[in-house]
């Protein structure tokens, strides 16, 4: 009797040493997890993304590529949902147009039923033809026959899209933006 007794109590005494000791690597795990250096993004007041879209994300991925990546200080944004055709077809992934006489101000129209990474990607391809507008390289007419770029005429009917020497531009560098935006967005949280 005395000896079930006995390891009665040593069993429980294990048991809950076992427990002890279970609960001391999950706070060890927790505190370690939670102490993670992580870099705190903050933006300047001065970039504003507006966006119309049900794809919230599409705002912090913006203000990462606008500003930590195009290291803009200055920019507005203003997002809209694709257009949709009469057959409820979505006809582009995005487009992107300089607000005529304003600086630092674009209109962004995105495809916002793209998945996440997806949506990523685009949004890389297009902040790429925002610098090419905000340095110049490309100028629009806004007559939608031609455009300039690097002081050469293209005109829409005769080059094909990815033909197109900024669309091959962005399509060369939207990988190499993704990454980058990618390391930050695994590196960061947002404040």
């Amino acid at each position: 009797m005395k000896k079930n007794r006995l390891s009665s109590i040593l069993g429980v005494t294990f048991l809950i040493t076992c427990l002890m000791f279970i609960c001391f690597i999950v706070m060890f795990i927790s505190l370690n997890t939670h102490n993670k250096k992580h870099n705190e993004l903050t933006f300047p007041k001065s970039i504003i993304i507006d966006n119309a879209t049900k794809d919230k994300n599409i705002d912090m991925v913006l203000m990462i590529l606008a500003n930590k990546i195009f290291k803009y200080d200055s920019i507005h944004i203003t997002v809209f949902p694709m257009f949709i055709d009469t057959l409820g077809n979505i006809l582009y992934l995005a487009y992107t147009q300089k607000f005529p006489f304003f600086n630092h101000n674009y209109v962004m129209f995105v495809n916002d039923k793209l998945p996440y990474e997806k949506m990523k990607l685009v949004l890389c391809h297009e902040m790429r033809h925002i610098y090419q507008l905000e340095s110049k390289q490309l100028v629009e007419t806004y007559n939608k026959k031609y455009t300039i770029y690097k002081n050469d005429t293209v005109f829409y009917d005769k080059v094909d899209y990815a033909d197109r020497p900024f669309e091959k531009d962005a399509f060369e560098h939207q990988d190499e933006i993704l990454k980058t935006l990618n390391t930050l967005i695994d590196a960061t949280y947002i404040k």
